[in-house]
């Protein structure tokens, strides 16, 4: 599915596209776990999942936003120890399927949010 194009902020990570295995941001495509900010480098982390997650949370400036929003297609009571470290972070969260995610990650930016996209493939 291709998102229409606006104009918007060139430093903005707009999902442009995305498939069952991939997304596209800023034409380049993207496959399996990305911790996404609305504005900024995107991190992928495929290796040691959860410690690599876990250690870009406590890297991140939480002066800077004020919400996650987590993309993962299976049961969220899996992901207990992502939304307990974001519960210690003081922030508010949202866990819904990747299709959502890619929906609402765009109209956050659309609204001048300042968020992170987690987006669990494995």
């Amino acid at each position: 599915m291709n998102f229409s194009e606006q104009s918007f902020d060139d430093d903005l990570n707009i999902i442009s596209s995305y498939e069952n295995d991939s997304i596209c941001i800023k034409k380049k495509k993207y496959y399996g776990n990305l911790l996404i900010p609305a504005k900024g480098s995107i991190k992928e982390i495929n290796k040691n999942f959860k410690n690599d997650l876990s250690s870009s949370l406590d890297k991140i400036d939480v002066n800077k936003f004020d919400l996650f929003i987590i993309g993962y297609n299976k049961n969220p009571n899996d992901l207990d120890w992502l939304t307990e470290k974001i519960k210690k972070l003081g922030f508010g969260y949202e866990i819904m399927n990747h299709n959502s995610l890619y929906h609402t990650h765009n109209i956050l930016i659309a609204d001048n949010r300042q968020f992170y996209s987690i987006i669990i493939k494995s």
